[in-house]
C-alpha cells in the first residue's frame, strides 16, 4: 500500500502549507587545493619542492588574518578570539543581535583553533617520490556572522590553512520567518535542538537529577562531515 503525503490526503481541509529547509551548509575550495595529489602537482608545477609546502601557504594565511582585520575595522567591529570549547556562540548573538538590531550586514567576527583537513610533506623510501598527503591538524578559523536581507543569520567559517575549505551556514527558517514578516504573519520562531530533544533522539528522558555528559558535535573531515548527538554513553551519529 503506497504512502500518501498529510498534505495530500486532508488537501481539502488545509488552507496552506509553510515549508523550508532546516540548516543550509555549503562548502568549497580551489580545486586544486582540495586534494592532496592536487597539491603536490601543483607544488611540482612551480618548481617548488615538497618540503617546501609551509613557506608557501604561510603568506596565504597571514592574507586571510589581515583580511579578517580589515573587514572587522571597516564595520567598527572587533576579532574576538575564543578560548573555551563550551562556548555559546547563540547567546553571544543573541546579546549583539539586541544592542545592533537586526538590519542586514556584518553582524559578529571571531576567531578558533578548530580542527581542520590539510596535508602533510612525505617521502616515500621504497618508490623514492616526494608528495603530500592527507594529515589532521589544527589551524585558526574565523567566522563572519552577517544578516543577509532575504536569508536572515548567517555565517561563513574561513579556516587559515590549505586547503582552506570554506563553509557557509544558514537556518532556513530564518529565510521562512522573513518570507512571513512580508506578509504580516505572526509566528514564533524556536530552537531546533535543545537537552530534551537530545534525549529523546536517543530514546531517554531528562531528568533534574540527570549528572553525565550531553551534546552535540559537528565536524568536518576528509571522508565528509559528521553529525553527533550524545548522552552520557548513548549516541547517535550521521
Amino acid at each position: 500500500m503506497g504512502l500518501t503525503l498529510l498534505s495530500e490526503r486532508y488537501a481539502k481541509e488545509i488552507v496552506g502549507v509553510l515549508s523550508c529547509f532546516d540548516r543550509v551548509i555549503v562548502q568549497g575550495t580551489l580545486p586544486i587545493f582540495c586534494y592532496a595529489e592536487g597539491m603536490s602537482r601543483y607544488l611540482t608545477a612551480r618548481g617548488m619542492r615538497i618540503f617546501d609546502f609551509t613557506q608557501y601557504v604561510k603568506p596565504l594565511t597571514e592574507a586571510i588574518k589581515l583580511n579578517a582585520e580589515r573587514l572587522a575595522a571597516e564595520n567598527g567591529l572587533a576579532v574576538d578570539y575564543i578560548r573555551k570549547k563550551n562556548f555559546r556562540k547563540e547567546d553571544k548573538i543573541k546579546a549583539v543581535l539586541q544592542q545592533r538590531g537586526t538590519h542586514p550586514g556584518l553582524v559578529w567576527i571571531f576567531s578558533a583553533l578548530e580542527p581542520c583537513t590539510t596535508y602533510q610533506p612525505w617521502y616515500d623510501q621504497p618508490s623514492g617520490r616526494t608528495y603530500l598527503r592527507p594529515h589532521d591538524g589544527k589551524c585558526l578559523h574565523y567566522y563572519f556572522y552577517f544578516i543577509d536581507e532575504e536569508l536572515g543569520l548567517c555565517y561563513v567559517r574561513v579556516p587559515t590553512w590549505c586547503p582552506f575549505r570554506l563553509q557557509f551556514y544558514c537556518n532556513a527558517h530564518n529565510w521562512l520567518a522573513r518570507q512571513l514578516d512580508k506578509r504580516g504573519m505572526g509566528y514564533r520562531l524556536m530552537d531546533a535542538v535543545k537537552p530534551d530533544d537530545i534525549a529523546t533522539f536517543l530514546g531517554r528522558r531528562l531528568t533534574g537529577n540527570y549528572q553525565q555528559e550531553m551534546g552535540n558535535r559537528y565536524h568536518v573531515r576528509i571522508e565528509g562531515t559528521r553529525l553527533r548527538h550524545s548522552m552520557g554513553v548513548a549516541s547517535i551519529k550521521m
